[in-house]
């Protein structure tokens, strides 16, 4: 899973049920998690910075 911070503020990404997540990317940044390995199933991810999920920063992702 490729991750790209296209907005204008720092965000990470993190599949909590997984383990796997982002460290806190800069605006611009790029990072690669490897789910190669995963069961399959819907997972939550959310980015995990203070007011940024409540915001509604919240999707599922779906490992077929």
């Amino acid at each position: 899973l490729f991750v790209i911070n296209d907005g204008a503020q720092s965000h990470n990404l993190l599949i909590n049920k997984l383990g796997k997540g982002t460290p806190d990317l800069e605006p611009g940044a790029v990072f690669q998690i490897d789910l190669s390995e995963q069961p399959p199933g819907t997972y939550a991810v959310i980015c995990d910075l203070p007011g940024h999920a409540e915001a509604g920063m919240v999707t599922e992702l779906t490992i077929e």
